[in-house]
């Protein structure tokens, strides 16, 4: 019987926003992909998470005034996937999102000690983007005696975000997953023991991504005709996400030679986010730059079904400038080399270790918008002789991308064993 091979382990699993808008629309998405499929091999999986504040930029636009809707969210999920959650808000301190940002990271070293008492968990397993907090996993695991893991999900570009604060003490845990070989390169470069790093991606859902809607019947659902090559770019409007790098390179396209066919479309679909720069007024930055040539622009905003936007288009273009945000590698990437499309990506330290330039997919200099141009040239006036990019692209992703194959490698470092790099 299949369930003789299964595990009854008990993992409790601290990550924030598992909770609707951001697990539906931020890279954090991939990372509940994974929980559920840990869920389907047979683990008993606890998620501790906060709701009601999504970024500590956010002034309250975002903020979760119902709950309610939250836990019936949940309340199915739990239903659906056989998954336990546990969550807390810290409610009317909401109303600081700066200042709630940080007690965010302090709330666990409370709640995580009843919970471990009530469930007698096997491993505990964090999600930051901050190796200040392995410290916080180092605690636990020395408190509760109890394995502990700590993936760290990208870097971010300050001081609380770098490796700095390890060199002074090394909390050794059971194991640190970094998503990225750049994580781990600064990790090992400030003395942290390279026997508990190992690098490992989140991943990408294979399987959501494979079967995309019929082609034809969406573009006329947008109104897109068929003739047209379009070209994506799918995140928020935050700088380090290259909007405006995206919208230069498309107007030295549209100036080109290319232009006179109009055969082109640049579509750009965004949502609201937790940016330092308000949302309104990145919008209205874009619009400004893009004055004069919308009639090549669209731009879609919201809960998006992102399946639909990969369908109706040709090439997707990730022009971020720095590894920041939820995951290492931009989950948009590898959603669009599963769908076969054409990418062309930002040559920064995670993106390079994915993409080969000319063979699965195309990189430019990073913060370059004319070297974008270029690529954007060669890819529009060759797409039809590019079948052999989109095959190496998916082929890279069944090679070692897919959610289903990253959770049985965590399952591997969870037993301890070796050989997952």
């Amino acid at each position: 019987m299949k369930k003789e091979t299964k595990t009854s382990q008990k993992i409790l699993v601290i990550v924030n926003n598992i909770w609707p808008p951001p697990v539906l629309v931020t890279g954090v998405s991939i990372v509940y992909d994974c929980l559920k499929e840990f869920a389907h091999f047979g683990y008993e999986v606890h998620i501790l998470t906060s709701v009601g504040l999504w970024e500590k930029n956010l002034q309250g636009s975002l903020m979760i005034s119902d709950l309610g809707k939250v836990k019936k969210w949940h309340d199915r999920q739990s239903a659906k996937y056989n998954l336990i959650f546990h969550t807390y808000s810290l409610g009317f301190l909401n109303r600081l999102p700066g200042l709630s940002f940080f007690i965010n990271r302090i709330v666990p070293f409370f709640i995580v000690p009843y919970l471990h008492q009530k469930y007698k968990f096997d491993l505990i397993h964090e999600y930051t983007s901050t190796p200040l907090l392995i410290f916080r996993s180092w605690f636990l695991k020395k408190i509760l005696n109890v394995k502990t893991f700590h993936t760290l999900m990208t870097e971010l570009p300050t001081l609380l975000g770098s490796t700095w604060w390890l060199s002074f003490m090394k909390p050794k845990i059971d194991g640190v997953i970094c998503s990225d070989n750049s994580i781990a390169k600064n990790l090992i470069s400030v003395g942290y023991p390279q026997v508990l790093i190992h690098s490992l991606s989140l991943g990408v859902d294979y399987k959501r991504l494979t079967h995309l809607p019929d082609r034809l019947s969406i573009r006329k659902k947008y109104f897109i005709k068929q003739a047209k090559k379009a070209v994506l770019f799918l995140a928020p409007l935050d700088s380090h996400k290259g909007p405006d790098i995206f919208v230069k390179a498309c107007l030295k396209v549209i100036k080109s030679n290319l232009a006179k066919s109009k055969d082109f479309l640049f579509i750009i679909g965004t949502y609201q986010s937790g940016g330092k720069v308000p949302y309104g007024v990145r919008k209205s930055q874009i619009l400004k730059m893009i004055k004069g040539k919308e009639e090549y622009f669209k731009i879609y905003e919201g809960l998006l079904k992102v399946e639909e936007l990969y369908a109706l288009s040709d090439i997707v273009v990730v022009p971020q400038s720095s590894i920041d945000g939820a995951t290492g590698h931009p989950v948009t990437m590898l959603e669009a080399m599963t769908a076969k499309k054409i990418v062309i990506a930002s040559d920064i330290a995670g993106i390079d270790e994915v993409v080969e330039d000319g063979d699965n997919g195309f990189l430019f200099t990073n913060k370059n918008p004319d070297s974008l141009a270029e690529k954007m040239l060669f890819v529009l006036q060759n797409l039809n002789n590019l079948g052999h990019v989109k095959r190496k692209a998916l082929k890279t992703v069944e090679k070692g991308f897919k959610v289903d194959q990253i959770a049985k490698k965590l399952a591997i470092i969870y037993q301890g064993k070796k050989g997952v790099r």
